[in-house]
Parts: structure tokens; C-alpha cells; sequence
């Protein structure tokens, strides 16, 4: 049985299976644990990903899948939410991130196109208070924040984003980065006073 933590999914990530069918064809036997901050999905585990992570709940899974979740974090906190994400893989295992493709977003604003899609990649959904975006990431950022936190980085891509608006498809553009957890991280603090803060991930 594999063990995996679906984050900020809520009632299930739509596509979690299939991502962990592509990026890790071996892993067989699928059994998803659901993660959430957000009490009315009925998580099995009620947790801010913002707070550490109690340590029944740690070092018992093979896969993090964290599916258009960190951008809704700030992204100063973004190093050491990832880092809470990591106390709960065994060494060994991996964590799945995918985040909007921000340099698309941004060649698309320089091109003149700036639409509902686009707007989407940018600032979220908006729908609630789950849904705004407070951060972005391009490959190099992610690319940063695996070598930060002494990830072995496996993959790191750019594939298609499929954002139903009014009923209708557009195709926008995500990154996926896959990364192993090859020893125990430490618990990581980050303070920035206002006047001082220094970006995390470059």
C-alpha cells in the first residue's frame, strides 16, 4: 500500500491519481489521506500546512501531493510550508508540487493578452477566501527551493493547465516538480521583520 497525503485538496483532488501514475509509475496499491485547513471538507487531517505538523502524523507517507496549494501561501512562508509538508514523508519518499506557470502569465501581459486565464494563473479564483493567490513560482524558484530544503530534484516541467471559466476551457500553463526527501529535515522558523524582509526563493 502506498500511502499518500493529498494537501489543500479538499474533498479530493480531481486529478491526484493521475499525476501519480505519470510522475511515479511504480507506486501501486494508492491509498490517499486528505489534508485541509479548511474544516467543512472533512479532512482526515484538519491542519494548517502554515503550523508545524503534529508528529502522529509524521514520517508515515510515501507521497505529498500538493496540487495548486503553496501559491495561496504567502510567499515568504513558502520555504518553511514546504518543509512542513516534508515531516510527513518518510526518507525516501517524494512530494509532488504543482503550481501556475508564472512566465507564462507573464508573456502573456507582455503580449497584450491579458484574459480571464491569464487572470486566473495570477491572482486565483477568488470564489472564497481559500481561492486568492499570494504567491508565484517560476521553474528557477522551485528549482531554489529543492536545493534549500536538500531535495534530490527528479523533475521539473512545464505542462498544460486546463481553467474552466464560464462554462468554457481554456488551456493555461502549470509546472510540476517532482523531488525525493533523501534525509530528515530540521525544523525551519522564518521571521522577517517588514522593513527587512529578503526573498526566501530568488
Amino acid at each position: 500500500m502506498t500511502k499518500i497525503v493529498d494537501v489543500g485538496g479538499g474533498k479530493g483532488s480531481r486529478y491526484a491519481k493521475d499525476f501519480i501514475n505519470e510522475y511515479l509509475p511504480d507506486m501501486q496499491d494508492l491509498e490517499f489521506v486528505r489534508l485541509d485547513a479548511d474544516p467543512g471538507t472533512d479532512p482526515d487531517i484538519l491542519q494548517d500546512i502554515t503550523r508545524p505538523i503534529p508528529k502522529k502524523h509524521c514520517g508515515k507517507y510515501e507521497v505529498v501531493y500538493a496540487s495548486h496549494v503553496i501559491e495561496h501561501i504567502a510567499f515568504w512562508d513558502s520555504l518553511a510550508v514546504v518543509n512542513n509538508l516534508l515531516s510527513l514523508l518518510r526518507i525516501g519518499g517524494y512530494i509532488l508540487i504543482i503550481v501556475p506557470n508564472l512566465e507564462w502569465a507573464c508573456k502573456q501581459v507582455l503580449a497584450g493578452m491579458c484574459d480571464l486565464s491569464v487572470m486566473a494563473v495570477l491572482w486565483g479564483g477568488q470564489d472564497n477566501e481559500w481561492m486568492y493567490h499570494k504567491s508565484g513560482y517560476t521553474k528557477t524558484a522551485l528549482s531554489v527551493m529543492a536545493k534549500r530544503l536538500e531535495l534530490t530534484l527528479m523533475q521539473l516541467k512545464s505542462t498544460p493547465l486546463y481553467v474552466f471559466i464560464n462554462e468554457k476551457e481554456t488551456v493555461a500553463s502549470q509546472h510540476v516538480m517532482l523531488a525525493r526527501k533523501d534525509k530528515e529535515n530540521q525544523p525551519l522558523r522564518i521571521e522577517i521583520k517588514p522593513r527587512e524582509r529578503i526573498p526566501i526563493v530568488l
